[in-house]
């Protein structure tokens, strides 16, 4: 009875801590860069979207990977979430890339798993399922910056990605076109 006390107490006490430290992964302050401008954080995550389509496409063909219907080419801007940002810093949303169709069903999870390796060699290492049901498909990565993207399948596909927060070395006046290439 005490070697089943002791080794319940030890599996209790370890799944405790393993709680504890993604609880306070996931609650990292979003803070700005201090050694990266946000021009550099637009290209990182730029370069990222160009890996996760590229790979994709290799992968598994088409459907080819291009700007949502609905939305400009220009690039979302908003203050940081988060009180403690620097004056001036700002979080950026590169707008939403999707296909018109979808690859088949059967390849969904290994395209959200390709996706995810690509994310976390860019530093969006806490990944997660948001829906995985028949017919939808949804992850979600975050870096401890506070970038995030979003990648599903469902009637299309789609592939949202935000910067954290960060300073812009030169900040633009008005519209910030996204690069396509």
């Amino acid at each position: 009875m005490r070697l089943v006390l002791t080794v319940t107490s030890t599996v209790l006490l370890m799944c405790g801590c393993a709680a504890e430290k993604e609880e306070s992964t996931d609650s990292a302050p979003v803070t700005p860069g201090s050694s990266k401008s946000m021009e550099q954080a637009i290209k990182e995550v730029q370069q990222m979207r160009r890996e996760m389509t590229a790979a994709l496409e290799q992968a598994f063909g088409p459907p080819r990977w291009g700007l949502a219907p609905d939305f400009q080419p220009v690039l979302e801007r908003a203050g940081c979430p988060d009180d403690s940002s620097e004056d001036g810093a700002e979080v950026a949303g590169l707008p939403t890339w999707s296909t018109a169709t979808v690859y088949p069903e059967s390849h969904w999870r290994d395209a959200a798993d390709r996706v995810a390796k690509i994310g976390r060699k860019y530093g969006f290492d806490r990944v997660r399922t948001v829906v995985d049901r028949p017919g939808d498909l949804e992850i979600d990565g975050r870096a401890p910056d506070g970038g995030q993207y979003v990648f599903g399948f469902g009637d299309s596909a789609i592939l949202q990605i935000t910067t954290g927060c960060y300073v812009w070395k030169d900040k633009p006046q008005g519209l910030v076109r996204d690069s396509r290439s």
